[in-house]
């Protein structure tokens, strides 16, 4: 064997021993080198910019076909396919862009295909996290009564906190978790301002023909995904314990202005009740202050007052609130309905002004008459003294 013959059979040897590493080691030929992407923690509806790099160390050039999959949680939120040629011992930027609808963590898988062909050449998974640029949020909701009797509806005190600069809406579901009937579930839309905080009182149905510990679970939604929530339990009696309230059955106030009133609470049970509050359910709670906030004890038998101070906003139309006034204790709930009318004047009608407007018209065809006589008469006199000049 000659110098030149041994030196190529050393190359096509070392050649195939190279390759034999390679396959060994999982490296193929035609492979992805690289994959990167910025932002580097992407916000929900912004694009994201991909950047896929693809190599061929292989012995002649390829039609490739790059499959990427975007998904959430297992499921597969959206798919892509690029088709690109890359010549031999080439490299190839392929860029695209992706947004994404949902905040958490993501998976991107992306596979290597000859477009002809359907063996993976050579496949690479990322993972990243998309954040909103709203919040950070928070949520908590509390029941006023331990105990209440089944199928009644009961007062909910749901918290929302916006850390955030930006205002948004906040999606609300709250679930009664019922075991003899489907959940009872209210889901309801609000705006919260930036850097602000929302009180409000929701009066939910229990579940019927149920007794025993159940639960209220307050869920805060963002992009179809439960980002905070909060729970709450409560029993359900058949012979709770009550309290009497007497107030207003109607209440008429006028927006902007302030109006108080007092709600009289009474314990017409054998034991003390702990804790009493008195809480206005279906207005928001910035409308009004209760004082005293709460009672620490009322005996058996005893009255307790409380002066309502309420004031709806200025903006407010004149309308009809039919609400819930709630007395509730560790022990015991009790409700009375209230109609509030609310009357803005800047919204009242305003008598017609038809007779007015009349009464300027033929004042002003009265003087336009006047006036024109009295340019007539005037008129005429010029005439005569100018015909007497004339005729002197």
């Amino acid at each position: 064997m000659n110098g030149k013959n041994f030196f190529l059979f050393l190359f096509f040897f070392s050649f195939l021993l190279f390759s034999q590493i390679v396959s060994s080691q999982g490296i193929s030929p035609i492979r992805i080198s690289d994959v990167s992407y910025y932002p580097k923690i992407p916000k929900v509806f912004d694009d994201m910019n991909v950047t896929v790099e693809v190599e061929n160390n292989f012995d002649r050039e390829e039609n490739l076909k790059l499959v990427t999959l975007v998904l959430k949680e297992g499921t597969v939120m959206s798919s892509s396919e690029n088709n690109f040629f890359l010549d031999i011992n080439k490299r190839k930027t392929v860029p695209f862009s992706h947004t994404t609808e949902d905040i958490g963590e993501h998976q991107m898988i992306f596979k290597l295909y000859r477009i002809n062909g359907n063996e993976e050449l050579d496949s690479k998974i990322i993972n990243f996290t998309s954040i909103s640029d709203l919040g950070p949020f928070d949520i908590s909701i509390a029941s006023l009564p331990d105990n209440i009797q089944p199928g009644m509806k009961i007062p909910l005190i749901l918290r929302t906190t916006n850390n955030g600069q930006q205002g948004t809406d906040i999606d609300i579901k709250i679930t009664i978790r019922c075991s003899k009937q489907p959940n009872i579930e209210n889901q309801f839309v609000f705006y919260l301002d930036g850097k602000n905080s929302d009180q409000r009182v929701v009066a939910v149905p229990t579940c019927e023909k149920e007794e025993g510990l159940h639960s209220a679970l307050a869920e805060m939604k963002f992009y179809n995904k439960t980002l905070l929530s909060s729970i709450t339990q409560f029993y359900l009696s058949k012979n709770p314990l009550e309290i009497l309230i007497d107030s207003y059955q109607m209440l008429t106030v006028t927006s902007g202005q302030p109006k108080s009133f007092d709600v009289s609470v009474m314990n017409p049970n054998n034991l003390t009740l702990d804790n009493l509050r008195l809480i206005i359910a279906d207005i928001p709670s910035s409308w009004y202050e209760v004082k005293p906030a709460f009672i620490k004890q009322l005996q058996p038998n005893e009255t307790a007052v409380f002066i309502v101070n309420l004031q709806a906003p200025e903006s407010t139309k004149s309308t009809s609130y039919p609400i819930s006034l709630y007395a509730a204790s560790s022990q015991a709930l009790g409700k009375a309905p209230l109609e509030l009318r609310i009357s803005n004047t800047g919204n009242l009608a305003k008598p017609s002004s038809f007779p007015t407007t009349i009464l300027i018209v033929f004042a002003g065809i009265g003087i336009g008459i006047v006036g024109a006589w009295y340019w007539f008469k005037r008129r005429r006199k010029e005439d005569v003294f100018l015909d007497y000049e004339l005729s002197g």
